[in-house]
Order: C-alpha cells, then sequence, then structure tokens
C-alpha cells in the first residue's frame, strides 16, 4: 500500500520542493522518510493491542487524511507553501498507513476464519 501511495505522491511532492527552491534529490530523501516511518509505525502497531483494532483503523484513516492536506499549501487548514509542512506531511501519511495495514490484515483472517 505505501508503493502505490508513493508512487501517486512521487510526481507531486518532487516538483513542489523543487518549486520551493530545494534540490531535486530532497523529494526522494521526503520519500524516503515516508518508508522509514512506515516501518516505524509498523513497530508501534504491536503495542497498542490493548485497543481494539476497529477504533485504531479508524483513528489511523483520519490521521493519514489530514496528514494528505498537510503536504502541499492548503486553504483548508489555513497555510502556504512550505517545505517543513510536505515533510511532516508525508512522514506522518507513511506512519500512519502502518496502523491501516498491519491491523487490518488480522481482521481479514478473522472474519474469513469465521465465515468457513
Amino acid at each position: 500500500m505505501v508503493l502505490i501511495v508513493v508512487s501517486f505522491l512521487d510526481p507531486i511532492v518532487g516538483p513542489h520542493l523543487y518549486s520551493l527552491g530545494l534540490p531535486e534529490t530532497y523529494g526522494g530523501y521526503c520519500l524516503g522518510i515516508m518508508g522509514v516511518l512506515h516501518f516505524i509505525g509498523s513497530l508501534a502497531c504491536g503495542y497498542l493491542t490493548s485497543f481494539k483494532n476497529h477504533q485504531i483503523i479508524l483513528f489511523a484513516e483520519i490521521t493519514t487524511t489530514i496528514s494528505l492536506f498537510a503536504i502541499g499549501p492548503s486553504k483548508l487548514m489555513g497555510y502556504g507553501p512550505s517545505a517543513i509542512a510536505t515533510f511532516v506531511g508525508v512522514g506522518s501519511a507513511g506512519f500512519f498507513t502502518a496502523f491501516t495495514e498491519v491491523l487490518t490484515i488480522p481482521t481479514i483472517i478473522d472474519a474469513i476464519e469465521t465465515d468457513f
């Protein structure tokens, strides 16, 4: 899932950061941060087993949506173009998509087992 998100963000983030005056390599660094934070988020899922999976998945979907708004200039959130906001938005999107993926797989397996 992260690879799908990265494939859609790559043509957006790279030129956006370049238009802010950063070198072209910063687009790759930004997407690398997304992958690293996705890995850390996957590890962090193991510590949240005291909550119900559905609550964590819903929280992750909401925060992922908010973090995608944080990538570029947003009239909804009231700020202009910023490289820091782009890095934070992409990084938090990577972190919270891990919660969605890691916790959805056991839910799907449980649903299949109860049907059969």
